[in-house]
């Protein structure tokens, strides 16, 4: 059922197996799945089920770094029920099996397990998500040395909230609380477990829920942001011991515009450099995308196309696209999430977040479109004009990092099962826990990871592995 938090009776204290912080795509997937099992949760959502001003005026803070917007914060999230897949471009790949492991170009950034432990939560994401076409684990797999294969899975404008709203409505076992923020963490007295949290309205309501298991899915910002925030009985905010909560945040990268003369088939729309090739740059993963052409082609558009019918000897028109590159940032500590000295109307700390794209990053961008463009001219398969210029760039809204996944509590927030390191129940949902990003859109990456997260605590919980409140 659903509930305003506005109207639950003030200073009540609520129960619940778990407690679910958050209503985006991985609050609602683990909700579906604890409803399925008819495990007593509670998911509290800061939003309502459209925009609501005041609410969403609670994301407003401050972001240094000179590449994100001023305004960054309040545009690239929605405070409501289904979260950001209420604006999203329904995007929907995996991310590619080498990410997973070690990367000589990429310092720090090993998944704690391997793709093939995903691999069948990808196939209950595919259908939570309405994919087109059944995951298929191999798709990826390729016998080219030089070129990955990447598979997307098209789905509609999916809004997860839309779709999924009737199911938890009458799901019996599950309480859904709108218009509810979580103000504080209350931990035990030896500080190893997490008893209750408190929740506010703007409106000036106030109640405590208290589970066996807690599980904050808020996304990558917020969930840095509300770990960070000081409390009576966690005054340096809770997780954070070795000063990792809020770091390695990271982003998706474009860069554009570039463009491409496509003289063979064979060239496909997607791809990006296969892992040897990878390996032996020093490169991260990034993959070069050929768009629709620009509907009114400019000077060097066409002179690009008449190069090509010269050097290819074709007779009749190459096709022409624009060619976009777009991958994964660096982990880097600096980029981070921090609290702010400004307080929003909740009494809370705001965000402070500071991102900048390094020198590294630039390089693994244009060395990635030098290395394409040699294959590709080599091939046959066309042209490739290369960016000389780091810019103009683009963001792809993409929140990732700051409670990374790590075995070593000194590397990592939380361990292989998105658990709290310093916290016997404590999770984290959502793509916060990603230790690197590959050039994946993450939702998929992060419903599958709530499947497996879901599957995990639904085990506990009936073997008792967590302690009663």
């Amino acid at each position: 059922m659903f509930q305003d938090s506005r109207s639950v009776e003030r200073d009540v204290k609520l129960t619940a197996d778990v407690c679910v912080v958050g209503g985006g795509a991985a609050g609602i997937t683990l909700a579906t799945a604890f409803a399925k099992s008819g495990i007593n949760t509670c998911v509290i959502e800061a939003g309502g089920m459209g925009i609501d001003v005041g609410t969403q005026a609670l994301y407003r803070g401050r972001v240094t770094g000179g590449t994100l917007a001023h305004n960054y914060l309040v545009t690239s999230r929605l405070r409501q029920f289904g979260g950001t897949t209420n604006h999203w471009g329904g995007h929907t790949l995996p991310i590619n099996a080498h990410v997973f492991g070690h990367r000589p170009g990429v310092p720090g950034g090993e998944w704690p397990f391997p793709k093939s432990e995903l691999d069948p939560y990808y196939e209950r994401a595919a259908v939570f998500l309405g994919a087109k076409k059944p995951y298929q684990i191999d798709a990826s797999e390729s016998a080219d040395t030089s070129f990955l294969k990447v598979t997307n899975y098209p789905i509609e404008h999916l809004r997860v909230g839309q779709v999924y709203r009737e199911t938890l409505e009458q799901a019996a076992s599950v309480r859904v609380l709108l218009f509810g923020n979580v103000v504080e963490f209350e931990t035990a007295r030896d500080g190893g477990r997490l008893r209750a949290v408190r929740v506010a309205t703007l409106g000036g309501n106030r109640f405590s829920v208290s589970a066996r298991v807690f599980v904050l899915a808020t996304g990558a910002i917020e969930n840095a942001r509300l770990l960070l925030q000081p409390s009576r009985t966690s005054p340096r905010g809770i997780g954070n011991e070795h000063d990792l909560v809020g770091r390695y945040f990271m982003e998706h990268l474009y860069l554009l515009p570039g463009l491409a003369v496509r003289t063979s088939g064979k060239w496909p729309r997607f791809t990006a450099l296969a892992p040897g090739l990878q390996a032996r740059h020093q490169l991260s993963d990034v993959g070069l995308h050929l768009r629709d052409p620009p509907q009114k082609p400019d000077e060097l558009s066409r002179a690009m196309l008449s190069a090509a019918r010269v050097l290819d000897g074709f007779a009749r028109k190459p096709d022409l696209y624009r060619a976009v590159l777009y991958g994964e940032v660096l982990p880097n500590r600096n980029n981070r999430v921090q609290l702010a000295t400004e307080r929003d109307e909740l009494g809370q700390l705001r965000c402070d977040l500071r991102f900048e794209i390094s020198d590294v990053d630039w390089r693994n961008l244009q060395e990635t479109q030098r290395v394409a463009a040699g294959i590709v001219g080599e091939r046959g398969w066309g042209r490739l004009r290369l960016v000389e210029t780091p810019s103009p760039f683009g963001i792809g809204n993409h929140h990732m990092g700051t409670t990374r996944m790590n075995p070593n509590p000194r590397l990592g927030v939380v361990d292989g099962w998105c658990r709290v390191h310093s916290l016997s129940n404590l999770f984290i949902a959502g793509s916060s826990v990603f230790p690197s990003t590959g050039l994946a859109n993450p939702t998929f990456t992060l419903v599958a990871l709530a499947y497996r997260l879901a599957d995990h605590l639904i085990q506990g919980i009936q073997q008792r592995a967590f302690n009663s409140t």
